[in-house]
This record gives C-alpha cells, sequence and structure tokens, in this order.
C-alpha cells in the first residue's frame, strides 16, 4: 500500500527561536539549473513541520513533518544560509531540544528532509536545554559551516561542519561567570578577507552582551590547533536581559546588531573598522555630536540616567556590571591580530528604539535580495516582536513608504528609526504575546510595490497546543472533529480554493471553527448527526453543541458538501452564534444580532461585565487564527450530568433516519464514561435525545475506567446501534445489547451479552468492523485481537469468538477498521500499522500491508477512516497524538 500524507495540523512550540525560513534549491549546485521553492520550517513538538510556498494562492498547509528522534522537544530551530550573487539560499537547520540533544536537518536529493543526529559522546552534547544555535558558512570548503549552540547547563560550545561531518572545537564557561546563554548570533567581520575573521554576539542572563573574534588561519589546521574565539568587549546599556540579537551588513567592513532586551527596549549597534582605536572613537564621537541638534536627541539628553563618560572598556575588563546611561551613546573599541596585521573595530550605539511595552523576544533583518550586477540589497528594515501582543516593523522615518531604502544609504545612516507597520491583537482579547515573527522570502517584492502599506492577515497553520486526545468524523465524511488538553475542539475540513486563474483550484484541508474553548481539558468527542455533537472533558458533564447558520453556509459554499453531504439542509431554528458569560463555562446560543450582553453586579456589588459574543461568519477563504478564535464558537444546547468523577470517554449512536437515505439520519444515544477505581463508578451512562437528553440506562460490568465506548454500526441483517461495545483498564471487553428500543417503562432496555479479561495490560480502545461482524481489542500487552459475533439468525451473545491475534512491537493505543476489513493500529511510540485479512469471508489470518514508522512523535489516542468517500476520493485514514498533531493520509492500495 501507498501512504501518503494529505493535512497535518501541528502547532509550533512556544519558544522564541523555533521558526526559520528562506528559499531551498533542489540541488546543492546552483548552476544546473534547479528550480527554488519557499520554505517555512518551525518546531512542533518533537518534530519540525515544513512549510512550501506560503505564500501560494493555493496554500496547502505543512507538506512535511519529520521526526527528529529527540526524548524531548524541540526548543530551537535555527537555518544556516550561503550568499551569493543568486540570493540567501538555506541550507540546513540546526534543531535543539529540551533534553540537550542536538541535530541537523538538511535537504535531500528528492527533495525530502532528513535529520542527521549530532555525536553522541558525553563530552560533545549538552546536560539541559538548548537555548540558542547559529551557523555561518566558511569560505574555505563548500560545505563547511561554523556552528555555536548554547544551552540552559552554562556552556556555549563552538562546532565545525565539515561534508556533514561534525567536529566539537571550543567549550566557554568560565567566561560566562554563571550567567545561562540565552541567543548567539555569528557574523563575519570583514567580508572582503580570506579567510574573514569571525564575531560572536552573546547574550546572558545579565543585561550586557559579549562580544567574541576568532581570526582562522590560512593554512587550515587541525581541530586541536584552531584559534578559539576570545572576549573581546561587552556592551552595556540595556537595563535586563538581552533575549535577542540579529547581525545585518552594511557594507564589506561595517555591521549593525539589534539587541532587544525584557526592558522592552530594541538597540542598534554599529560596528564600523577603522585604522586606529582612536580614531574610531573620535569619529564616532563626532557622528553623535553632529546628531545633537535633532529633537530626539535632545529628549535623549532630557531623560539620561547616568553619566555618557563611563569606561564600558575598563568595566569589561574588571569584570564589573556597570549601568550605563540608558540612552548612552558612547563608542567602544576592540582589535583583532597583533603587530603589522592589527585591525581596529569601534562599536557605537547608533538607535534606541521604544515602541513595546513588553519583553521583547524576537528580532529579524529583512532577507536580503539579489539584485542584477550588483551585491545584495540589505533593506533597512527590522522586524520585533513582543511579549506585549505587538509586531513592528521598523525602518529609517526618512525612507519613502513605497520602497525600502538599503542599510547602507544615508537617510538610514542619518534617519531616526521609526515603527512602519505595527501588527497585534490577534485572537481578540486572549492577551498572548509574541514568541517570534520571521520573514518569508517572496516579502521583499510585495514591500517594495505600490501597495507597500497594505497589510492583512493570511491563512497559516493551526492546531493543538498540547496532546491531542480525540478524534471523530461527521456522518458524512466531510468534517473531522478533534479535541484536547489545550481545552479546545477544533473542525478541519476541506475547503474551495480558487488562485486569480479561475481555471486552478483546489481542494485543500484547513480548520475551519474551533467549536468550543473550554476551561477543561478535553478528553473525547463524538458526532451525534451531521451538525450536533457531545464532548467530554474533565469535569461530570457532557456538553452537547450544534451548528450556526453561518457554518453552515460556510461549508456548503467552500465545497466541502461534495459526495455524500449534497443533500445536506440546514438545522431548523438554529442559532447564529454563541455567548460565553464573564465567569462561565456555557456556549449560550444566539438567535439574533441584539447585541452583547450584560450581566447585574452581584449581590456585593461586584460588576460581572458582558458576554463574549461570537457571531458566527459565512468564510470565503480559510478563517485565520483571530477569526477562528473570535466568531466561531457554537452553541451549547444541553448537559448530560450524572458522573461523580470527571468524563474519560465518549459515544454517540449513529444517526438513523426513516427514509432510504441514511447518511443524514438523527443520532439518539449519548454514551458516556468516567474516571472510577470501582464498579460504582465504572459504568456507562446513556442519555437519550428522544427523551430530552434524560439519563435511560446504566451499563455496569467493568471494574476500572472505560477507556472507550463504541455503537454497533449495523448491517448482516442487525439494526444500527443493536450493541454497545466498551473496553477498559480493568483489561476487559463488554458486549451490551438494547433489547427494547422503547420498553414498557418508556425508554429502551439493555442487557449484558459477552465479557471477557482478553488481555494481559489495559485496554486501550476497541472498533467494530464496516459490517458489524467483527470488532478488535488494542491493548498494552502489544496485541490486537479480532473477535467475531455469531451470525444474526444464531443466538446473540453467546459464541462470541476470538478468531484471531495481531502481535506488534510497541504498545497498541488505538485501532479503526476501514472498507474490506483494512484494520489501522496506532501505537505507543507513534507508529501506524496497516493489516488486512488473508480471505475476508474467514479473518483467521492476517497480513501487514502497510506502515507509517513515524506517523507522530508520541503514542497515537485515536485513528479513525473517512467513512463515504472511498469511490470519489479514496480512502483516508485519520490520527491524533499526544504530540497534538492531527494527521489524514491518504492509502491506496
Amino acid at each position: 500500500m501507498r501512504i501518503q500524507p494529505v493535512y497535518s495540523a501541528a502547532a509550533a512550540n512556544r519558544a522564541s527561536f523555533v521558526a526559520d525560513g528562506g528559499i531551498v534549491l533542489s540541488s546543492s549546485n546552483a548552476s544546473d539549473g534547479s528550480t527554488s521553492r519557499s520554505i517555512i520550517a518551525y518546531a512542533s513538538h518533537k518534530s519540525v513541520a515544513l512549510w512550501e510556498q506560503p505564500l501560494g494562492q493555493l496554500h496547502s498547509g505543512v507538506s512535511e513533518l519529520v521526526h527528529m528522534g529527540f526524548s524531548a522537544e524541540v526548543t530551537t530551530l535555527q537555518g544556516a544560509f550561503a550568499e551569493d550573487q543568486a540570493g540567501r539560499r538555506l541550507e540546513f537547520l540546526i534543531a535543539g531540544s529540551r533534553s540537550g540533544e542536538l541535530a541537523i536537518l538538511r535537504p535531500g536529493a528528492d527533495g525530502r528532509w532528513a535529520s542527521i543526529g549530532w555525536p553522541a559522546e558525553s563530552a560533545e552534547v549538552h546536560s539541559a536545554t538548548v537555548t540558542t544555535a547559529c551557523a555561518i558558512h566558511q569560505h574555505s570548503a563548500q560545505a563547511s559551516y561554523l556552528i555555536v549552540t548554547g544551552s540552559a547547563d552554562g556552556l556555549v560550545r563552538v562546532w565545525e561542519l565539515n561534508a556533514w561531518s561534525l567536529t566539537l572545537l571550543q567549550t566557554i564557561s568560565t567566561e560566562l561567570r554563571g550567567a545561562l546563554p540565552l541567543c548567539a548570533q555569528l557574523a563575519k567581520l570583514d567580508s572582503s578577507e580570506r579567510p574573514p575573521a569571525y564575531l560572536l554576539a552573546l547574550s546572558l542572563t545579565k543585561s550586557f552582551i559579549q562580544l567574541w573574534t576568532v581570526e582562522p588561519t590560512a593554512s587550515d589546521p587541525s581541530p586541536s590547533a584552531r584559534p578559539a574565539f576570545t572576549l573581546a568587549l561587552q556592551l552595556s546599556g540595556h537595563e535586563d536581559w538581552v533575549r535577542a540579537l540579529a547581525f545585518a551588513r552594511v557594507s564589506e567592513s561595517e555591521l549593525i546588531l539589534a539587541s532587544g532586551g525584557q526592558d522592552n527596549y530594541v538597540r542598534l549597534w554599529r560596528i564600523a573598522r577603522h585604522s586606529n582605536a582612536s580614531e574610531g572613537v573620535t569619529a564616532a564621537a563626532n557622528a553623535t555630536r553632529q546628531a545633537d541638534d535633532d529633537y530626539i536627541e535632545k529628549l535623549m539628553r532630557k531623560i539620561e540616567l547616568g553619566d555618557e563618560n563611563q569606561d564600558d572598556q575598563a568595566a569589561t575588563q574588571s569584570g564589573s556590571e556597570q549601568q550605563p546611561s540608558l540612552l548612552s551613546a558612547n563608542s567602544r573599541a576592540f582589535s583583532i591580530g597583533t603587530g603589522a596585521e592589527r585591525r581596529f573595530w569601534v562599536v557605537t550605539m547608533d538607535a534606541l528604539l521604544v515602541g513595546h511595552d513588553g519583553w521583547i523576544t524576537s528580532l529579524r533583518w529583512h532577507p536580503t535580495v539579489p539584485v542584477e550586477d550588483a551585491p545584495l540589497f540589505q533593506p533597512a528594515a527590522l522586524l520585533s516582536t513582543s511579549a506585549d501582543n505587538s509586531a513592528i516593523i521598523w525602518t529609517p522615518a526618512a525612507a519613502s513608504q513605497d520602497h525600502l531604502v538599503s542599510l547602507s544609504s544615508e537617510s538610514a545612516s542619518s534617519s531616526i528609526w521609526a515603527p512602519r507597520q505595527r501588527f497585534g491583537e490577534l485572537g481578540g482579547g486572549t492577551s498572548l504575546g509574541f514568541y517570534g515573527g520571521i520573514w518569508t522570502s517572496s516579502v521583499a517584492s510585495e514591500t517594495e510595490s505600490s501597495n507597500a502599506g497594505r497589510w492583512g492577515p493570511r491563512t497559516a497553520i493551526t492546531g493543538h497546543m498540547g496532546p491531542c486526545k480525540s478524534l471523530s468524523w461527521d456522518p458524512t465524511g466531510c468534517m473531522l472533529l478533534s479535541c484536547g488538553s489545550d481545552r479546545t475542539t477544533r473542525l478541519h475540513a476541506r475547503f474551495r480554493q480558487r488562485s486569480t486563474s479561475a481555471s486552478e483550484a483546489a481542494h485543500t484541508w484547513h480548520e475551519l471553527a474551533r467549536p468550543q474553548t473550554h476551561g477543561y481539558d478535553l478528553n473525547g468527542v463524538a458526532w451525534i448527526d451531521q451538525w450536533s455533537f457531545a464532548s467530554a472533558a474533565d469535569e461530570k458533564v457532557v456538553r452537547v453543541f450544534t451548528a450556526p447558520v453561518a457554518f453552515v453556509q460556510t461549508i456548503q459554499a467552500a465545497g466541502g458538501l461534495d459526495g455524500a453531504g449534497t443533500g445536506a439542509t440546514l438545522p431548523e431554528s438554529a442559532p447564529i452564534g454563541a455567548s460565553v458569560p464573564p465567569l462561565g463555562l456555557s456556549n449560550r446560543a444566539i438567535f439574533d444580532e441584539s447585541g452583547p450582553v450584560t450581566y447585574e453586579p452581584n449581590e456585593s456589588g461586584q460588576p460581572i461585565g458582558s458576554a463574549k459574543t461570537s457571531i458566527s461568519d459565512v468564510f470565503k477563504s480559510p478563517p485565520n487564527e483571530d477569526e477562528l478564535h473570535v466568531s466561531t464558537l457554537w452553541p451549547e444546547l444541553d448537559k448530560l450530568y450524572g458522573h461523580g468523577y470527571e468524563l474519560f470517554a465518549i459515544g454517540a449512536s449513529h444517526p438513523v433516519s426513516s427514509g432510504t437515505d441514511k447518511t443524514h439520519g438523527k443520532g439518539r444515544f449519548v454514551a458516556s464514561s468516567c474516571k472510577a477505581n470501582n464498579a460504582e463508578h465504572a459504568v456507562i451512562r446513556i442519555h437519550d435525545r428522544d427523551r430530552h437528553w434524560k439519563e435511560v440506562a446504566q451499563l455496569a460490568g467493568h471494574k476500572l475506567s472505560i477507556t472507550r465506548i463504541r455503537f454497533h454500526p449495523g448491517g448482516a441483517g442487525r439494526e444500527p446501534n443493536r450493541f454497545v461495545l466498551s473496553a477498559g483498564r480493568d483489561r476487559s471487553w463488554h458486549l451490551h445489547e438494547c433489547i427494547e428500543a422503547d420498553g414498557a417503562a418508556g425508554g429502551p432496555a439493555w442487557r449484558a451479552v459477552a465479557s471477557q479479561q482478553a488481555h494481559a495490560r489495559i485496554v486501550w480502545d476497541c472498533a467494530w468492523s464496516r459490517d458489524g461482524n467483527l470488532f478488535a481489542t488494542a491493548s498494552r500487552d502489544k496485541t490486537v485481537k479480532i473477535w467475531a459475533l455469531p451470525s444474526a439468525d444464531g443466538a446473540e451473545g453467546t459464541g462470541v469468538d476470538l478468531v484471531s491475534t495481531l502481535k506488534l512491537d510497541s504498545a497498541c493505543t488505538s485501532v479503526a477498521f476501514g472498507p474490506r476489513n483494512i484494520l489501522a493500529i496506532g501505537t505507543e511510540r507513534g507508529s501506524i500499522e496497516l493489516f488486512q485479512p488473508n480471505d475476508e469471508q474467514s479473518p483467521t489470518a492476517w497480513t501487514a500491508t502497510g506502515e507509517l514508522p513515524q506517523a507522530h512523535s508520541e503514542a497515537v489516542q485515536e485513528v479513525a477512516f473517512r467513512p463515504g468517500h472511498e469511490q470519489d476520493d479514496g480512502l483516508h485514514l485519520a490520527s491524533t497524538s499526544d504530540d497534538g498533531c492531527v494527521r489524514i493520509f491518504a492509502i491506496t492500495p
């Protein structure tokens, strides 16, 4: 079988330096006519997600998800670039983990990415979280790079990557004086020199920046004889830890270093070469005095906090941390080499950027732009992000609003820097800050156009921010619902996108709604019918939701209801949106746009405030994060009570209609279980929709928590929902039968018909075959067992037989049947394996027909085949995992 991923909803890790991007060539040789593509790479749990052509008109999301093999999540991901007249190319990515592991990710000849593990010797790895990594291309060899990594173990290590072989060159520890590295950046001091001297900017859990230099020798000695980085200078000025650093080249011998700290300020430091130190310092001082008449300079002098004449170089040599003026523009000098080869550089604070109200979390200079018959063009544009929920693009104030000027231009060196564009308040009232921001490779052409000032949100990639616990296809197979520990329920569906050329269109998967944003971790979801579902969280109440009118119209307009869903109709008296009270968890239905609901003060006179209102819109394109959070809530119609502890599992009966079309029928029963350590609470409670969600049955038998509940699909002479199958922590499965849909007491009657303690460990999952003749149980004992019901005309419940046992190499955590009894098994290590019976009529022997060894990086929580679309779109399998990723795979026999 051929298995191809078609959709991956994977969220980025919550850290500042976990994303990068650039242009990638399909071949390492740029002169062979190879095509290039734009890539954004970001860390998602223990994996790296690759997003190709992020600004393409037919956005299809994550193109590849590469597992790094780490034992903990990725904490840093930075690109290594090579530059020539053709532009700036992304050569590989450096990834570090919370457990101190490191790896390189590089594209192969076939376009797919592969990871290269770091050396495993204990002397050459970090023992704590990797906080920063950077790399710079060396001119000594085609594939030679200098790499610096920093870790919470208090060490900074310098490596050389040569022909994809890694060598440790240096370990820096004592000079840090107990501080931990936060950010590191590398640059060539003079790009015209061969070999060039390198400059390392390093920020620590201190308020200063360290500048380190090294001058390689031309003879290329052995690694043990290589010159080491030495501390050249400390830059003082920030009042708190410096979180972000970024270099940009002004000319061959001049750099600008941007630094951002927890003091909310961004500083620009100009690093320029001079013939000697005294002349350089004098020139820098004169340049500062010439700008004194500027209004901003006058303001700076008024609010200075200290003496401008501090001897910062003396402070560096003595190791003391002096606090200079907040706006001090003192010059500092350092040198490289000895004798006649000695060269001098002077560092001057060039600008102070004030505009953020929170920590600076990342800084990125605009990527260089290739210019015909000229050096690469470095635009004077800096992107900063902050914990205050804002991102700012800074440019020289004298620059044109239609074009970006060069960083080497007079306007960039003589003008003050001001915000050109400010972004923020994504997600409405969530008040979440930005962890970082990056430029895409194609932004340059857009910002230089006549529409440079017109920015707008684009559809991006979304995903659960924590373990994803459950998923469920709607009865038509058009929508996929998922929920997780991030306390959200997310709805995924296909959206028909069109490019500017009307002849080009594509159906791509996206998150189209976020029906529930809860106050408890969500453990399970189940569709009741096409437009309503029930969810179970770490609370004692099952909640039932229905779709608002505009969402139904969005799905219909998006082409998501093709195939089996073309006959969909709007629910009667459907609400238009939902409102959430200030002190509540319920999404209350809204039936008209009468304005926000305001609540009276409580008995003590304390104001309560207004409800948060979410009126669903009809989307013409896939919604962005702001729209998902603000306007896609579903109203809650009912709450189902009865359990004594937090809910654990939930299931719903299959919808059945009285007509010939059973696709859009009405669901009736919702079955749920809670956490239990005794038989009293280890019951399945069944609520009946036809009786206004009254509890109509308690199915006993288990002794510990019930992990999965499945209703019988019908078939082979049996009505749908005749049986309820359950699996539990007590290593057993139980089968109950509905013997009377409407009993004499006014409700359905159920009886236990079979049970067996069939496994040696906890049974995590169970599933029915499509025809209802078989069911499977998946256990932590590394086995999946196949069971057969007796024929419909025989004595029910008297002959459930074990027909086969499948043994795997890892604990089995989820299982699902597809067409022709294809069996998908999810494992604890994150793989998914496919099996088929050798004979469908006699399913005693099974053969492994496919495997996804790296479907997920954590245990697979649930797998489910897409119903109803095998003839039109082929076979699709959805899966979700503790890594937070929701994936859909296309399976071709």
